[in-house]
């Protein structure tokens, strides 16, 4: 089990992150020699005594999947979250190699532009490139990862989905998340323009386009409304994190006071 753990907590140290192909820094503990596991040791341990879901029967047929998965081109480290149930459920994604996959309608509609049809490069040819550029090379990724996740928080019944984080990103976030269409955020670059569903109080704020939210409402697959909030966020930092959290505290008080008033009648 000292193997596993150390794989676990230090493998990103022996992960090939570097594109130039430097050596990775690497880590004491990943190396079995010092714990007494010589080949034909760990060739007589089996496999389900390890808590470990990589395949392979005993721990010489396992190490080399361990390694590979903590040690690759991929680091993880999760080792540190409080949660038993939470560190439980990620080692058996990530060992096991099972990852949600998304269906053709859904890589679709993550791709399709908010306004039906006009991209932002070809918007950003009538002369606003910075959004462009904020538009289309800032954490793509993040995209499909929130539209997976507002997916399956509908589907559990979710109704409203409150979202904050810093400006990296969130030009994307407002136009294919929250569904604000290109022409309204270039228009704001342009200045001068008024800027339909965003909350910016009027006359502006004097921020930077980039900290402003919006509110909107995102379909999922299935044709259930979520209403999304991209809180503002003046700070580029995590300053909005306890807005965050305690901005929906009141609209659930509200919905389960009318609740139980249904209830009641």
């Amino acid at each position: 089990m000292a193997l596993v753990k150390a794989i676990r907590n230090f493998g990103h140290m022996a992960a090939r992150l570097d594109p130039l192909g430097s050596e990775p820094p690497g880590d004491p503990a990943l190396d079995p020699g010092p714990l007494g596991l010589t080949p034909e040791i760990m060739a007589r341990i089996p496999a389900d005594l390890l808590r470990i879901y990589v395949p392979g029967r005993t721990l010489a047929e396992a190490y080399p999947k361990l390694q590979e998965t903590y040690c690759g081109t991929i680091a993880y480290e999760v080792e540190h979250i409080g949660s038993h149930q939470e560190r439980v459920w990620l080692r058996q994604v990530i060992e096991s190699g099972t990852t949600a996959s998304r269906s053709a309608g859904s890589e679709a509609q993550a791709a399709r532009p908010p306004d039906g049809g006009r991209d932002a490069r070809a918007l950003s040819a009538q002369g606003v490139s910075r959004a462009e550029t904020l538009l289309d090379r800032r954490l793509d990724a993040l995209v499909p990862m929130l539209d997976q996740t507002i997916e399956l928080a509908g589907t559990s019944g979710a109704r409203r989905v409150v979202l904050g984080m810093a400006h990296r990103g969130r030009l994307n976030v407002l136009a294919h998340i929250v569904g604000l269409p290109y022409e309204t955020i270039f228009a704001e670059f342009e200045g001068g323009r008024p800027v339909e569903g965003t909350l910016t109080p009027e006359g502006g704020t004097g921020d930077v386009k980039y900290h402003h939210g919006a509110d909107g409402v995102y379909q999922t697959a299935a044709g259930k409304p979520v209403n999304i909030t991209l809180t503002p966020n003046p700070s580029h930092l995590e300053a909005v994190n306890p807005v965050v959290e305690g901005g929906p505290a009141p609209i659930r008080r509200i919905a389960a006071a009318r609740t139980r008033s249904t209830t009641a009648r």
